[in-house]
């Protein structure tokens, strides 16, 4: 696995998203479940780490708060150069699709070409963690932007690991593979289709799954689509209705991390809902290391 590919090129990003910004106080929220949803905040991940275990093995999500000046700049840079790139036309898009470079998931399993790629109802522009350079990037930027807030949140990530599996945890080798991703979509939700079954009119982009990864985090975004199943009142929650934009953080765990995990921590059933007429774009890194799934079957 290789962890230190992007660190270089992202680590003067800081200045370079907020030069335009001052940084501002915030204080800590003082009840870590304050509302219909679990919230913790980030500066005390490692310092109640007890109760962040408790917490989101209790509902399989948590959302992570007071993420501080630097977090906040990262995500909302990030979405700004987002929002340009998906705003371009299909042919300048279509040019950061690798031709050659295919996505092998931890099974082993060929998914996607590397970098953009167009569905009927949503886009999207993907990287595997450990390989930054194999795609067409956009811009300049972007990229910077990109791997600057993927080393925030892949840290982030990592250091939940670490508090979940407890003493047991080894630290991801270098020669392991790195089957981490990170990706963009976005969602133009530009119809709702009537559906005889569901009179609500309520829809879905994604149906209900759960993710083979480990930990997997996104920014919350301004237009609300992630629903998880909270784990402990069985209960859908529509996340962004209750999250701050470009200021809080996403956590969840996947099969993966329940498998690896005493007492474990589940995996979270998530879909996505459609937003009539609101455009959507949203940023996701999946947690993938070799040592926590069987070898893959390459064909």
């Amino acid at each position: 696995m290789e962890i230190s590919a992007f660190d270089e090129q992202a680590s003067a990003q800081f200045y370079y998203c907020c030069s335009a910004q001052q940084p501002h106080k915030t204080q800590p929220r003082a009840n870590r479940a304050e509302g219909p949803i679990p919230r913790f905040p980030l500066q005390h991940l490692e310092t109640h780490a007890a109760e962040f275990l408790d917490t989101i093995r209790k509902h399989g999500f948590v959302v992570l708060s007071d993420i501080g000046f630097e977090g906040e700049c990262l995500c909302q840079n990030l979405m700004l150069h987002l929002q340009s790139f998906f705003a371009q036309d299909d042919w300048s898009k279509a040019r950061c699709t690798s031709k050659n470079n295919v996505y092998r998931s931890e099974r082993g399993v060929p998914m996607w070409f590397l970098g953009y790629e167009l569905d009927t109802f949503r886009e999207a522009f993907r990287m595997q963690a450990s390989r930054p350079d194999a795609q067409p990037w956009p811009s300049t930027d972007l990229k910077k932007s990109w791997l600057s807030l993927l080393k925030f949140v892949r840290e982030i990530c990592d250091k939940c690991l670490a508090i979940a599996i407890g003493k047991d945890f080894v630290p991801p080798s270098p020669y392991d593979n790195d089957y981490s991703v990170a990706y963009a979509v976005h969602y133009p939700n530009l119809d709702s289709t009537f559906d005889p079954y569901n009179p609500s009119g309520h829809t879905l982009n994604i149906n209900e799954h759960c993710d083979p990864s480990l930990f997997v985090i996104e920014p919350c975004t301004h237009v609300q689509g992630l629903e998880i199943l909270d784990h402990n009142s069985r209960s859908w929650i529509q996340v962004e209705q209750h999250c701050i934009p470009g200021k809080e953080l996403i956590l969840f765990g996947g099969k993966a991390l329940q498998r690896s995990t005493y007492p474990p921590i589940p995996a979270a059933p998530h879909r996505v809902g459609r937003a009539q007429n609101q455009s959507r774009h949203v940023f996701i890194y999946e947690q993938k290391y070799e040592s926590y799934f069987d070898a893959p079957v390459f064909d």
